[in-house]
């Protein structure tokens, strides 16, 4: 579009030069002269700036040829006289000069209609202040006016930057070289007329018109005046925190070497490029630059911004000049967690990082989004197809990345959407060292609920460098390791435990990602689980009545459970609401009655527990914690029947603490009642006969409180287990020798201990004990393996998983039993404050259950597997494995024609003896192998299974 005004206000356009002209807009009939004109825009983003007397008037086209004013927009009351010139950086900043009679020409520079005033101080100062300005030309880039002059011998062109308040002293020479180029900002005198001025700033030419002397159109060629130099954080700089650009739309010079390929293709270039400080992106739509990585580069150019990314875009191709090649720039190396704008533009190097899916890397001529993370945050690059990365395979493992830091963000203000772009194939450093996994994928198969089942994963560095293992991950909570940091020398291997807690009876896969600050590996894992104690119900403490037994205001007041055999009742002594001993149905869980306990009265806390023998009998005992304290013991000969005291005693009596454990053996008139407390040394024995108990023989306890979790008496007291806090349980003879201790480390340490005898189906009886930790809800069970009597604990099984952790509510002192009931074939547990749950013991029918142990604590020097004993079978035999190291175990029963139809074990196993037993009640008559698989050790054996 071209326009031309005429002196009294008429504003032509014509669509293009081969147009003829129409009137855009007319001002004729209005007060003042029309000396001034500016266009800035295109199509319906035209603006026109007309000079009408002392005013700037505002017209905004629509595209089609019409322009109606934006009186909001017009500037007037400013100037003192008829507005001569106007030249616009772009809609919003204008300069304007006016003829003013007294001071000559004024530079008003004009920003969204505020009106800045050059040398409005002193207007002498300004160099050209006697003459009329005929013409004003700006090159937005630099800010640079030209103001063409008329007035005597001074005719001319000023040329200079404006610096907020005056314009530049006039030099006294502008060609000192005589080269024909003005070398300096300043006045260029003219020896005609000049009346108006336009630049091209790209070609550093000035054209000018002359209305005198030889008339016509001008050239000349002129150095404009340099910007200083500035860092690139002076450029970016963002003190108001905008995330923009404090100098956005202000042209700048900068000095930075180039970090980046071209991520433009055809007749543009983009680069990413910086100094010592910072980083910017150098756009020019205008054409190839032909810049390589590793230019020093001087560029002058605007300040930009976009979606975020700060920029910065020179005018021509002369403003970016190459200064030298071949320079280095070291990469700043943070974190995808530290991408952010303090980075942005520059170079940096994120250490120990991998594909989250090589699989998505773009194919040779695409583009695409991939995200790298360092196990802990993710980042997102942009792999550009102008770049040598697309259709690469890059490090399908650990690497070190270099690239430039980007930024692509919609947001206001542009807080967000931080990037990396790639660069170079050479700055994705492969770190993957050499490693073999053996397997390369566990199944464990179907594991029990609550449980933790641990499978060994061999990580071999095949290399001749260490290898250290920082952590190892899962995305899920039922698989985990208890490895630690480690480092494996090279040629060497480590064995990784990876332990399954199955929570739920559907299978489950998820992957083991072994991570080392070089690599990371993965191993698939998958499992499932079973019910290994069904739940049958449960009375939780905060179920409807269930008051008796819970309230917010009466916590820990019920301490123990017992089993009636003959009622077949679950006896429970609470003290909420007064002294109480409930009988609760044991196939429901239903309150069914109390009993009476009219005369129980005493102690520091009157009932504390009680037990039941195997005929029915019930003992309740109270708690005496300090000296004078009476202990009692109140006998029923039946649930129905009125209590009576059997024992009537003292804590002095006794010398210790009495009440925190009470248990009882044997019927009839034989029966002993054990008791013992925290810092008590014995267990204290009483026998009880016709409901009238007496003082009987102590059993000493290795030391204080070693009973205060609880007593569990085996052979009527010919042997009793006990537990203690923060001492192992124990098997112990009735004259206080102690047969075997639990290592904890292997076997739970709980807070109560009982035993238990199940018969079997075949006419056996299987032997238990079952701790319960009663700080959160879990009963672990025991089998004892070995021949009742002193060799009772020489092997034992501890079964695959615990009953389930359902507590909710604290239990500080730790109090709860567990029981067994014959009549169900049921464990029930009762844990203070959370509530009694039965489940179902039927694993001790028909199952295989395998017995894991260590005999003793001698080491055998070489691997072994013993014949099974007694061979042949019916359905159990056991077999010892001997093992020098510890390792991982595998042992499997196969059939005559080679087929696997049993695991007996497969798992890890400490060094020492071992024995297994094996329930073979789901097999058929024949002849079996048995196989052992022990870090390089097989041996295999026949059995006979006669039934």
């Amino acid at each position: 579009q071209i326009f031309a005004n005429t002196f009294n206000g008429i504003v032509a356009r014509w669509e293009n030069d081969a147009a003829y002209p129409g009137i855009a807009i007319d001002l004729s009939g209005e007060t003042g002269n029309s000396r001034a004109l500016e266009v800035v825009g295109s199509g319906a983003n035209t603006t026109v700036f007309v000079g009408k007397g002392t005013d700037i008037r505002t017209f905004e086209g629509d595209g089609e040829g019409g322009f109606t004013e934006n009186t909001a927009r017009r500037i007037n009351a400013v100037f003192a006289d008829e507005v001569d010139a106007i030249a616009a950086e772009n809609a919003d900043t204008l300069w304007v000069a006016n003829n003013a009679s007294a001071a000559g020409s004024r530079l008003v520079y004009v920003w969204n209609g505020a009106a800045y005033v050059a040398d409005a101080a002193a207007a002498a100062a300004l160099p050209f202040k006697a003459f009329v300005a005929q013409g004003l030309a700006v090159d937005p880039a630099d800010q640079l006016y030209m103001l063409a002059e008329a007035g005597g011998a001074m005719d001319g062109i000023a040329v200079g930057l404006f610096d907020g308040t005056n314009l530049p002293p006039e030099p006294s020479s502008l060609d000192s070289d005589g080269d024909g180029v003005y070398d300096a900002a300043g006045r260029i005198n003219s020896a005609s007329l000049v009346t108006d001025v336009a630049v091209d700033r790209a070609n550093n030419t000035v054209y000018w018109t002359s209305a005198g002397g030889s008339g016509g159109i001008g050239l000349l060629k002129v150095n404009f005046p340099q910007f200083p130099l500035m860092t690139f954080a002076e450029a970016r700089v963002d003190d108001n925190g905008d995330f923009m650009p404090d100098m956005l739309n202000d042209t700048v010079r900068v000095v930075g070497v180039i970090t980046s390929p071209n991520y433009q293709s055809g007749s543009r270039s983009e680069h990413y490029f910086q100094d010592a400080t910072a980083g910017l992106d150098l756009y020019f739509s205008g054409g190839n630059l032909g810049l390589n990585i590793g230019d020093e580069v001087e560029v002058v150019g605007v300040m930009a911004q976009y979606n975020g990314l700060a920029e910065i875009v020179p005018l021509s191709t002369g403003d970016v000049t190459v200064l030298s090649s071949g320079n280095s720039v070291v990469p700043v190396v943070i974190t995808p967690a530290e991408l952010n704008e303090d980075v942005e533009g520059q170079l940096v190097r994120m250490d120990s990082v991998w594909l989250t899916d090589p699989s998505a890397w773009p194919a040779e001529g695409s583009n695409r989004s991939v995200y790298f993370t360092d196990g802990i945050d993710t980042v997102m690059m942009y792999v550009d197809r102008d770049t040598d990365l697309d259709g690469w395979v890059p490090p399908q493992g650990l690497m070190n990345l270099i690239s430039v830091a980007g930024q692509f963000s919609t947001a206001t203000p542009p807080n967000d959407g931080y990037q990396i772009r790639g660069t170079l194939q050479e700055h994705f450093i492969d770190l993957s060292p050499e490693v073999a996994l053996d397997p390369d994928s566990l199944g464990f198969g179907e594991m029990a609920i609550n449980g933790h089942h641990t499978l060994m994963v061999k990580f071999k560095n095949m290399g001749t460098t260490p290898v250290v293992i920082d952590s190892i991950r899962f995305g899920t909570e039922y698989f985990s390791s208890a490895m630690a940091d480690s480092a494996i020398a090279g040629q060497d291997s480590a064995d990784i435990p990876v332990t399954f807690s199955p929570m739920m009876t559907d299978p489950v896969e998820d992957v083991m990602t072994i991570h080392t600050p070089v690599a990371s590996f993965e191993v698939v894992v998958t499992g499932s689980g079973y019910e290994l104690f069904p739940l049958v119900w449960r009375m939780h403490a905060d179920s409807t009545g269930s008051e008796w037994f819970f309230t917010e205001a009466a916590q820990h007041m019920v301490r123990n459970i017992a089993y009636n055999p003959v009622s077949r009742h679950l006896l429970v002594a609470s003290r909420v609401g007064g002294s109480k001993v409930w009988a609760i149905d044991q196939a429901t869980g239903d309150t069914v009655k109390s009993l009476n306990t009219s005369i129980i009265t005493g102690g520091g806390y009157y009932i504390n527990l009680l037990a039941c023998t195997e005929d029915g009998q019930i003992i309740v005992g109270n708690l005496a914690y300090s000296s004078g304290q009476p202990f009692k013991l109140y006998y029923y000969a039946d649930e129905d029947a009125d209590p009576v005291v059997a024992y009537d005693g003292t804590f002095d009596v006794f010398g210790a603490r009495v009440g925190d454990a009470l248990a009882v053996s044997g019927s009839g008139n034989d029966v002993k009642v054990y008791v013992s407390g925290s810092g008590n040394s014995n267990v204290n024995v009483l026998t009880l006969s016709d409901g009238v108990a007496t003082r009987g023989t102590d059993i000493a306890l290795p030391e204080a409180s070693a009973a205060r979790y609880g007593i569990a008496p085996v052979a009527h007291g010919d042997y009793i287990f006990t537990n203690g806090p923060g001492i192992t349980p124990r098997y112990i003879k009735a004259d206080g020798t102690v047969l075997h201790e639990f290592d904890t480390a292997v076997i739970p340490s709980g807070t109560n201990v009982t035993y238990f005898e199940v018969p079997t189906n075949s006419g056996t009886t299987r032997h238990f004990i079952g701790i319960t930790n009663g700080y959160s809800s879990g009963t672990s069970v025991v089998e004892l393996l070995g021949t009742p009597g002193d060799e009772l604990c020489s092997s034992y099984n501890l079964l695959a998983a615990p009953t389930e952790n359902y507590a909710t509510n604290g239990n500080a002192n730790a109090t709860g039993a567990a029981v067994y009931n014959t009549g169900l074939n049921s464990l029930v547990e009762m844990i203070t404050n959370n509530g009694i749950s039965s489940y179902d013991f039927s694993v001790v029918e028909g199952d295989a259950i395998t017995a894991i142990l260590n005999t003793d604590n001698i080491i055998p020097e070489v691997y072994s597997l013993s014949q099974n004993y007694p061979n042949p079978f019916n359905p159990t035999t056991s077999v010892d494995v001997s093992l020098p190291k510890t390792g991982l175990v595998k042992i499997l029963i196969y059939n005559i024609l080679g087929q696997e139809v049993m695991s007996v074990f497969n798992g890890q196993l400490t060094a020492g003896n071992h024995s297994f037993m094996i329930d073979a009640s789901s097999l058929s008559s024949g002849v079996y192998v048995y196989r052992i698989q022990a870090d390089g050790f097989t041996a295999a054996k026949k059995m006979v299974l006669m039934k």
